[in-house]
């Protein structure tokens, strides 16, 4: 009879006649075990575990406590289901219950004892992803992903962050998932900065998600391309109708001076208020279409907002007049700003590469550059002259490292395995898994087996930091190269170790140790940085920098401080400026951004416009731009709107008229690789600034 009402499910009836029948039964265990399970399919657990811990005090009966670890696990006490589960010696489920803690070292220290199977590739695929080790990740993946395509869909993932952007994977999900497909094709393509090819993959979606409109915007803009990326904005606002897109159709849409723009503008009024963003694009949308209006609106805000100096000029120029307070450099960006002041092509003396349809040319390294056509490469010398002709399959890496010269050998890739060639493109080395120049020589993989400097190589290839490892779970310390503790583990978290020094935390709060474990300043801020030429930056309320004898180098008044090894550029009140690293000021907090010195000057950014600063933070170039690039060599690339032109930074003279539809910039010490339409020149730096 008993039996009969479990088939049936008629679970509250089979509990009344476990009460009434309960003196029949020999063993008492049993019947609180059935009434706990009973319990456990009606779904109140709290009971279920009263009797089923009734149950195992009488009869420690492992199938018992098994039950109790699966009511602990669905009242979400995992802890207490795992302590249980390892009990019972049920494996599967404690490994199920560190993934849920989040103990995945221990879950792959587990699933590793198990019998290989599609369940146990996964998981160890799961975890090693969790920890961080994506390349570990990847092997179980590669074992899996022809079952499954959600696995298959993982493994892009994974090389995309990795960096391996292996496209057999793609051409294999889109075979199952079209669309699917090439929306991971097109992220590729943007990750690999080809943006043309990578529109012509979304342009192929069928049905384009929220996320696949994100990336097929980014492409067009990358491209220039936007007026169709405005109507993909619009049509993402319209799907998303997230106040983040409708920020984005109206950055683009003030940039292609859209006249249709005004009703996205009145929209974010409607939702958001009026803000200093608001304000500032609707000066900007009525000095193009209403001038009176924006004139209007300059008045109306002048003293709720800072008006961009821009903006003011803008007016200026509708009106046709000059202003007569309006300085010289002032008239100099109005010049520039109309595209007055044009250099013809002419100027730049030197001629084409005579070689057709090039697609791109490569920085000079050992007087050597990797030139490229529609379907192969090769390599050129300083005279233009092809020394490795056009056999070499095209570069589809994304290291710095391949197709550059080292001691005339260079790496390229054929097929997803590379090869190392020489000088005269003879073949040193073919079909390596992996490979790289170290200071110890050629390190590569190769059928399982590494090796260095043609020598196989037995140990491990890892960098330690400064003889510093950090080991621990819960708590953490150092370990020496040996593997010998050299820093007990008594730390929330170890940072790695720069220039001698490593960031711990103690009780929540960050501090500094010295490699012997010593604390150089006790643990007392909620936030810090690493060490910087005895200095760090780091943030009790707000953000300062301090010496490691505690003297402050920077007050901590700053909402935001980022580093270099020469600058300190601090951000207060979303204003940006820069301080050297004895504390003295370079540039006060009066920028919207700032991106780190490179090559002697910064790009910096106030209101809408881009300009430069050198490393007196003077400004070089007019921050009057909508683009400028990283400069090379004196050299940098400008753009108003979709056109774009070249510029010295020496003299603050346009080499060519901002009226070019694609730019390129690259070089050496000695010479400049740029572009110009299709044309690629090798220039030498003096010749873009004679007279």
């Amino acid at each position: 009879m008993y039996r009969k009402l479990i088939e049936e499910k008629r679970y509250e009836e089979a509990l009344d006649y476990l009460d009434k029948h309960a003196s029949s039964f020999i063993d008492l265990s049993y019947v609180y075990d059935q009434k706990g399970r009973l319990y456990h399919l009606l779904g109140d657990l709290d009971q279920a575990l009263l009797y089923l811990h009734q149950a195992y005090a009488l009869d420690e009966d492992l199938v018992t406590l098994e039950e109790i670890g699966n009511c602990y696990f669905e009242l979400e006490r995992i802890e207490e289901a795992k302590q249980c589960y390892e009990k019972c010696g049920n494996i599967k489920d404690v490994i199920e219950c560190e993934m849920v803690l989040g103990l995945f070292d221990e879950a792959i220290e587990h699933l590793k004892t198990l019998e290989e199977s599609e369940e146990v590739n996964i998981d160890l695929m799961i975890c090693y992803e969790m920890i961080g080790e994506d390349q570990k990740a990847k092997s179980y993946a590669l074992k899996e992903y022809q079952h499954d395509s959600a696995i298959l869909n993982e493994l892009i993932i994974i090389n995309e962050r990795l960096q391996d952007y292996n496209f057999y994977y793609i051409d294999l999900m889109k075979e199952i998932d079209l669309d699917l497909g090439l929306y991971y094709e097109g992220c590729y393509r943007n990750r690999m900065d080809q943006y043309n090819r990578a529109i012509e993959s979304f342009k192929q979606i069928e049905s384009l998600t929220i996320e696949g409109y994100k990336a097929y915007i980014y492409a067009l803009v990358k491209e220039n391309k936007r007026e169709d990326a405005y109507i993909l904005a619009i049509e993402l606002y319209d799907l998303s109708q997230e106040k983040e897109d409708l920020i984005e159709l109206i950055e683009i849409g003030s940039i292609t001076n859209r006249e249709d723009l005004k009703k996205y503008l009145e929209l974010y009024l409607e939702i958001v208020g009026e803000d200093e963003f608001i304000i500032k694009k609707m000066i900007r949308y009525e000095l193009n279409f209403d001038l009176e209006k924006g004139k209007q609106y300059i008045e109306q805000y002048k003293d709720h907002y800072e008006i961009d100096e821009e903006l003011l000029i803008l007016e200026n120029r509708y009106l046709e007049k000059e202003d007569l307070s309006i300085n010289e450099n002032q008239k100099k960006i109005l010049k520039l700003r109309g595209c007055e002041i044009e250099y013809p092509i002419t100027r730049i003396r030197n001629t084409p590469l005579p070689y057709q349809d090039i697609e791109r040319v490569y920085e000079f390294s050992e007087g050597l550059a990797y030139i490229e056509n529609k379907e192969y490469g090769g390599f050129i010398d300083l005279s233009g002259k092809l020394i490795i002709d056009f056999k070499l399959p095209k570069d589809h890496s994304t290291r710095m490292d391949t197709y550059m010269f080292h001691h005339q050998q260079v790496i390229i890739m054929d097929h997803e395995k590379y090869c190392l060639l020489d000088h005269k493109g003879n073949t040193l080395i073919d079909q390596a898994d992996a490979m790289s120049f170290t200071k110890e020589g050629i390190y590569y993989q190769k059928n399982g087996n590494t090796y260095i400097d043609g020598k196989e190589y037995k140990g491990s290839c890892g960098k330690e930091k400064q003889d510093r490892i950090v080991y621990g779970k819960h708590l953490q310390g150092y370990l020496n190269k040996a593997g010998k503790v050299v820093i007990e583990a008594k730390y929330e978290q170890c940072g790695d170790f720069h220039e001698g020094y490593a960031m711990v935390k103690e009780n929540r709060l960050i501090g500094y140790i010295d490699l012997d474990g010593r604390k150089v300043i006790l643990p007392q801020y909620i936030e810090g940085h690493k060490v910087y030429g005895r200095q760090a930056a780091i943030k009790k309320d707000y953000w300062g920098v301090i010496d490691l004898d505690g003297h402050t180098i920077l007050e901590m008044i700053y909402d935001e401080i980022k580093e270099d090894e020469k600058y300190y550029y601090v951000c207060k009140d979303h204003q940006w400026g820069v301080f050297k690293h004895n504390g003295e000021k370079l540039i006060d907090c009066m920028y919207d951004e700032i991106l780190y010195y490179w090559n002697g000057v910064a790009r910096v950014k106030a209101g809408e416009y881009y300009g430069m600063v050198d490393e007196k933070g003077r400004v070089v170039i007019p921050i009057v731009f909508d683009h400028v690039t990283y400069a090379k060599k004196g050299v940098t690339i400008v753009g108003l709107g979709s056109r774009f032109g070249y510029m010295s930074i020496k003299t603050g003279k346009l080499l060519t008229s901002i009226n070019l539809s694609t730019a390129t910039l690259q070089g050496t010490d000695d010479l400049l690789n740029i572009s110009i339409g299709k044309n690629f020149y090798i220039i030498k730096g003096e010749e873009l600034w004679k007279n």
